[in-house]
């Protein structure tokens, strides 16, 4: 009989598998190149996917691989979400015409992700040892712990990023206000998500607390965890079909002095090829 976190592993494998085809087709349709974050969510859903099964052959299983990889992969989730966030608010600001931040700062929220989630690997495979003594998983505690502030910061950063970009949002290719709506109503479910890998990053050596990552409540993982995994991947995907591709000779920021008049009176650029004369476009 499938436990109650087992059960959870069978509810992210449904909804994941689908959700692996759909990000798929997203990367295919805006090119691995262009692709505005979703190639993480494609990371994600093989992660998810992956540590689901995990899980399900753990309950049934003495290996210690078996746990420890099923664990480490469990803990992987927010830095693909925050990583895909960043994405999309990097090619919404790219397609402004007049930015609201510098764009040397998506070079240090792309770093602050992958360094927490190094960490929080690190901390993850320390905690799944054989028999780790108390320096050990307190050891593992600092690492998940630095991981989690990392994300916070990140999380910060991107919630300044989506109010600048609210507050010119003038400014934003009509084309591109589904990218920004995605962004901004997942903020919320991120905060909570935030929460919750801060509880449980701090709960790491109290075995009775109900955050901790391999004893804790699995309704709160649930609840706090994995629906807002759920609503934020809806959304992002959402998002990426409905969102036009961009194409190879869009016009760019720098170009934006050429049509100025046009981008003043509201008429979208993207989608659209230059021909001959710069003031001169056909749609493509």
């Amino acid at each position: 009989m499938v436990s109650s976190r087992g059960g959870l592993s069978v509810a992210e494998i449904v909804f994941y598998i689908p959700a692996l085809a759909v990000s798929a087709y997203v990367v295919r349709r805006h090119g691995f190149g262009r692709s505005s974050g979703w190639i993480f969510l494609v990371l994600l859903s093989v992660l998810r996917i992956v540590g689901s099964i995990l899980e399900l052959v753990s309950e049934s299983s003495s290996s210690q691989d078996v746990k420890t990889w099923a664990s480490i992969l469990a803990s992987i989730g927010l830095s693909p979400l925050l990583l895909a966030l960043i994405g999309m608010l990097k090619r919404v600001q790219e397609e402004m015409a007049e930015r609201s931040v510098p764009p040397r700062l998506f070079h240090l929220l792309g770093i602050l992700p992958v360094v927490g989630l190094i960490l929080s690997i690190v901390g993850g495979t320390k905690l799944e040892t054989s028999n780790p003594d108390s320096d050990t998983v307190h050891d593992a505690a600092q690492f998940s712990q630095i991981g989690s502030i990392l994300f916070l910061v990140t999380f910060i950063l991107c919630a300044v990023v989506v109010a600048l970009t609210g507050l010119k949002f003038r400014y934003l290719l009509r084309s591109d206000i589904g990218l920004y709506l995605a962004a901004s109503l997942s903020i919320p479910f991120l905060l909570v998500r935030i929460i919750y890998v801060m509880l449980v990053s701090y709960n790491i050596e109290d075995s009775s607390s109900a955050f901790n990552s391999t004893t804790g409540n699995i309704f709160i993982q649930a609840f706090m965890s994995t629906f807002e995994e759920f609503v934020v991947v809806i959304m992002y995907l959402a998002a990426g079909i409905m969102t036009p591709a961009v194409s190879r000779d869009r016009v760019r920021p720098g170009q934006w002095e050429q049509g100025k008049e046009a981008a003043h009176q509201g008429i979208p650029t993207r989608g659209y090829e230059l021909r001959g004369q710069p003031t001169q476009c056909q749609a493509v």
